[in-house]
């Protein structure tokens, strides 16, 4: 077997687990302690948008607004191919997610709400 084949077959190679192999190692240690810290927080903040994402409706610019630009700012990648970018973006965002969510859905609602009130008079 070649060198690169038999280290793909080792357990916890970097060629067959880190998708950063190529980084160099203090940059390995700082994604890892990252990842500890991402797997801390994993919990308390949800790692995907809803699906009204990207809609805005006109009463949930300004949340909408702030959320985006959070979200672009953060979800940045770093070393080339940063796969964990967006989780990242999410968790560092997750309050003004909250409130773009909270106002996306409260408006939607609403909107469901007026079109059954509008064709149940009909």
């Amino acid at each position: 077997a070649k060198v690169g084949e038999r280290a793909a077959e080792l357990p916890g190679s970097v060629h067959s687990v880190d998708p950063c192999w190529h980084v160099m190692a203090a940059d390995r240690e700082e994604l890892a302690v990252a990842r500890a810290a991402a797997a801390r927080d994993a919990s308390a903040a949800p790692t995907r948008v809803a699906d009204h994402f990207p809609l805005v409706l006109h009463e949930c610019k300004e949340p909408a607004a702030k959320f985006f630009h959070c979200f672009t700012e953060r979800g940045e990648q770093r070393h080339g191919a940063d796969v964990n970018a967006g989780e990242r973006a999410l968790r560092q965002c997750a309050d003004l997610m909250r409130d773009y969510d909270q106002c996306m859905l409260a408006a939607l609602q609403r909107r469901r709400e007026a079109l059954d009130a509008r064709f149940a008079s009909k």
